[in-house]
């Protein structure tokens, strides 16, 4: 990736936010008047695209593009966020593995039926991720990451609202 930082910065500021915004927001969404299996797999889906996001930008697979952006372009040194970042989680390496799996296409690695270990654990992920992002905000070069994403999962800034378990 061979972006400016005003670029990663602008960048930043309207994709990197976005993910967040889209991952988080799913969580604090009224869903009541909705049909339950509906609201269930709407959350499922939204919260597992974009956290399976979030993980790839924060621990890329080997399946790189030139034109995918990473954790690791907010630095000047490329290998500090590899340095300073902690192990992939099994948890988080499982999710977006799911993901990858049960919301990217049809594949007969679904969890069927009804089962405990069909649930995403929407609560305990996020509680797993946020200090990750929170870790890759305060670290990041300011002149690359635009102020609205460190605000946005700062711990002033991030408040986990309502546990949904689905």
């Amino acid at each position: 990736m061979s972006l400016s930082d005003k670029e990663l910065r602008v960048y930043s500021g309207e994709h990197l936010l976005y993910e967040i915004e889209m991952m988080l927001d799913v969580l604090q969404v009224d869903t009541s008047n909705l049909p339950p299996r509906f609201r269930g797999n709407m959350t499922v889906e939204l919260f597992g695209l974009h956290l399976r996001n979030l993980i790839t930008f924060l621990y890329p697979t080997r399946n790189q593009q030139d034109t995918d952006v990473y954790a690791r372009d907010y630095f000047s040194d490329k290998g500090e966020w590899e340095r300073i970042a902690p192990p992939l989680s099994a948890t988080l390496d499982t999710a977006r593995r799911r993901a990858n799996k049960e919301l990217g296409h049809l594949t007969t690695e679904r969890i069927d039926g009804f089962q405990d270990r069909k649930k995403w654990g929407i609560a305990s992920l996020t509680e797993e991720i946020v200090p990750i992002l929170q870790l890759f905000c305060s670290s990041a070069n300011k002149l690359k990451l635009d102020d609205s994403v460190a605000q946005l999962v700062s711990p002033s800034g991030f408040h986990l609202r309502r546990a949904v378990e689905v």
